[in-house]
């Protein structure tokens, strides 16, 4: 499917898709994952690619598996058959010794982009994350880094988010969009409770 994507039916839940790569990990990649996804509002369906490791897996695990709200997992059939848009003798077999399609990734997105969206984040990632982004932009999808400062205020304006603090650190001036942050005065820059009062 080409063109712009179907309209949200009314009442219907916002979906927002996130994307990523499958390295984006470590604490650093964890840190903007929830700055970012703290910024959407509770009731979004999150649409993830459903890869094991990275991008796919942090988001699952935190909006899924800590808050408990809705995800829509798209995994790619990576051993299913190859379809009459595949280059002809493309198909690879893995290190387990299994088939797979190279192209499965690819309709995986499409897919996605396809079933509509209010918007797509891109954190870091290569060319299956270009690839998400571009589809999405070519469904009229806007897209939008997960590393642009305005990221916040671009969920607030698509999404309707009601303007919440963020923890500041006093130490390193960095922010935080966490909530458990905000409560307990920490930064994940710093690597310390900042915000907390000192004991004497």
């Amino acid at each position: 499917m080409t063109g712009p994507a179907p309209e949200r039916p009314p009442g219907a839940p916002a979906r927002v898709i996130v994307c990523g790569g499958r390295h984006f990990t470590g604490q650093a990649a964890w840190s903007l994952t929830i700055a970012v996804l703290a910024a959407i509002p509770a009731d979004t369906v999150l649409v993830h690619g459903a890869c094991r490791t990275g991008l796919d897996e942090a988001a699952q695990a935190y909006w899924a598996g800590q808050l408990g709200r809705a995800t829509e997992p798209h995994p790619a059939d990576w051993p299913g058959p190859c379809h009459a848009d595949c280059p002809p003798g493309h198909r690879r077999v893995g290190r387990a010794g299994v088939g797979y399609c190279p192209m499965a990734g690819f309709r995986r997105n499409q897919a996605m982009a396809d079933a509509g969206a209010a918007m797509c984040v891109a954190f870091p990632g290569g060319r299956g994350t270009a690839d998400m982004a571009r589809r999405a932009k070519a469904a009229a999808i806007p897209v939008i880094s997960a590393e642009d400062p305005t990221v916040r205020e671009s969920l607030r304006d698509l999404l309707g988010l009601i303007d919440e603090p963020g923890f500041s650190c006093p130490r390193c001036a960095a922010t935080s969009l966490h909530p458990e942050d905000l409560r307990e005065g920490y930064c994940g820059r710093c690597h310390d409770f900042t915000g907390r009062a000192r004991r004497g």
